[in-house]
């Protein structure tokens, strides 16, 4: 049986894995498509879930479980992790996997 902590990191998880779900379709149909009639664009549903996310990491700081993340983020944190992607999408494109 789940206490609350691991089912507030569960629902945490989940929320990051309808992200994800949101920008795998929003690649194979656009930002400005609306999936069956819904109200809401890819665009508006990525940021819906997004918000869902941030939402329960609040809860989870609320209840110290987890600490928030710095916001604004460092510019340090940012010229760091920009570097790092800038790395892999220029290995990606390396082994022809990227444009």
């Amino acid at each position: 049986m789940l206490n609350r902590e691991q089912y507030i990191l569960i629902k945490i998880a989940e929320e990051a894995a309808e992200v994800i779900q949101d920008i795998n379709k929003t690649l194979i149909f656009g930002l400005n498509e609306k999936y069956h009639k819904s109200e809401f664009t890819n665009r508006e549903r990525i940021v819906n879930e997004i918000t869902d996310m941030f939402a329960l990491i609040n809860l989870a700081h609320e209840e110290k479980i987890l600490p928030l993340p710095e916001f604004p983020v460092t510019e340090a944190a940012v010229i760091s992790k920009q570097e790092k992607f800038e790395k892999y999408f220029k290995y990606s494109q390396e082994l022809g996997v990227v444009e």
